[in-house]
């Protein structure tokens, strides 16, 4: 209305200006400022009509807090609420579903994936198997597990997080746990408002395939009292909210300096004790032991066949007696190496003189039958020479110095005949003893064969 007016007002003084005749150039510049001066005025209206406006909604505002600020107190705040929803959205999601929102893809690794401590120790080598005092238990040795792997890929109910005491991240594991599940469990972390020494708590595993997570502060040096509660509690929780399977890292095992050969005896003892009080057996399907490292893995197998023995129990050894023993089966092994060797260089040398030997039967064998030839030709002779003498004997009768001389070569040639005789019987016998010594080599030599297989074997 004000408008309209104003619009009127200014028309009528135009028109009266165009009666009396005034200038053009007045009339133009009069009605340009008249506009403008409208224009003006209708923007301070909306101004003012705006402000008020904004003042009503405030003060509704102010008087909406007041009213509803006690049970807004009482809820914490509506982020809690929204977070609240967002941890109940991952938890009842459907699995196919909720595996598309995993961190880790497709490289989640199922329940049924991970084999049993029996199935697992059952194709260990006999140099890795360690003995126990403990009886064999297999309802226990089915509900423990040793994986090597990334914790935030497996598909269970619950995993552990070796956690700092703020909850709010760090480096190792926990660094890891963090980046994967992402920004919502930082945002609940923050409401939890940190976390005491060998204490846990329980949150949302949100982009994980865990449903939840299990934060644990572990100790910062070897304080084996606190490290046990750490796994204590865990359990106890996992018992309290149902959860029948349950994943542990190396807690305490990194920066914060708990020795892993120190540390993981510790462990097993507390969940093996844990195990057997009560009805804790029944609460819980599976324990799951996570290394990362190649040199932890090694420390729980051994600690593992020492608290959840495969095989039967064998009568522990004081330790003297041990060194004792494990010194005189290295040296028995030692002797039995040297042996061997020895024996295997006996039996070669065996064979070359075996060689040796032969070689010289055969030239042994040459020379007889030289001398008996030689012998031989030597008889021919001299009763060559014996008939070329009874041919140039006279007719007449012969004289006694002829019969002597005749004796005496038949005496020289018996003797030559006996000392012929005497060489080849020498040759035969020192032929005879080579082939007994040559028997008693070769047995000693297949005696030591088959003392070398015995010993191989």
């Amino acid at each position: 209305m004000l408008r309209i007016g104003f619009i009127n007002s200014a028309s009528k003084l135009l028109y009266s200006c165009n009666k009396g005749k005034v200038g053009a150039s007045v009339i133009s510049q009069f009605s340009i400022a008249s506009l403008l001066t409208t224009t003006t005025f209708i923007l301070h209206v909306k101004m003012s009509s705006a402000l008020k406006t904004a003042e009503k909604d405030k003060n509704a505002k102010k008087s909406l807090f007041n009213n509803e600020s006690k049970e807004k107190k009482i809820t914490r705040s509506v982020a809690s609420e929204a977070e609240r929803n967002w941890k109940e959205h991952y938890l009842k999601l459907p699995l196919d579903e909720k595996r598309k929102e995993y961190s880790c893809g497709k490289k989640y690794v199922l329940l049924d994936e991970i084999e049993s401590w029996s199935s697992y120790a059952s194709k260990l080598k006999t140099k890795d198997r360690v003995s126990s005092s403990f009886d064999v238990d297999e309802e226990l040795n089915m509900k423990i597990s040793l994986w090597r792997g990334d914790i935030t890929c497996l598909e269970i109910d619950v995993i552990c997080n070796a956690a700092n005491g703020s909850l709010l991240g760090g480096g190792g594991v926990d660094g890891a746990i963090h980046r994967a599940a992402g920004k919502k469990l930082y945002e609940e972390c923050v409401k939890l408002n940190g976390c005491d020494t060998g204490s846990a708590k329980l949150t949302g595993g949100y982009k994980l395939p865990a449903r939840y997570i299990l934060h644990t502060v572990g100790p910062i040096g070897e304080k084996p009292d606190a490290l046990a509660s750490c796994y204590k509690t865990c359990l106890d929780l996992a018992k309290k909210n149902n959860l029948r399977s349950i994943a542990f890292p190396c807690i305490s095992t990194g920066i914060y300096g708990y020795d892993v050969e120190k540390a993981t005896p510790v462990v097993m003892e507390t969940v093996r004790n844990w195990l057997l009080t009560e009805d804790n057996g029944k609460s819980i399907d599976k324990i799951i032991f996570c290394v990362f490292l190649i040199k932890d893995v090694s420390v729980y197998q051994e600690n593992l066949q020492m608290y959840f023995p495969v095989e039967k129990p064998i009568e522990e050894i004081p330790e003297k007696k041990k060194s004792k023993s494990s010194d005189s089966s290295k040296n028995e092994n030692k002797e039995q190496k040297e042996s061997s060797e020895k024996k295997k260089a006996k039996t070669g040398d065996s064979v070359k003189n075996e060689s040796k030997e032969e070689k010289e039967q055969k030239e042994l064998s040459e020379r007889k039958k030289l001398k008996i030839e030689d012998s031989e030709n030597a008889n021919k002779e001299k009763k060559d020479q014996k008939e070329l003498s009874d041919i140039k004997k006279p007719k007449t009768g012969d004289s006694p110095t002829k019969d002597s001389e005749e004796v005496k070569e038949q005496n020289e040639n018996k003797s030559e005949e006996k000392s012929v005789s005497e060489a080849v019987v020498k040759d035969a016998d020192i032929v005879k003893k080579k082939e007994k010594e040559k028997k008693k080599s070769k047995n000693k030599s297949e005696k030591g064969k088959e003392v070398v297989q015995e010993s191989y074997l």
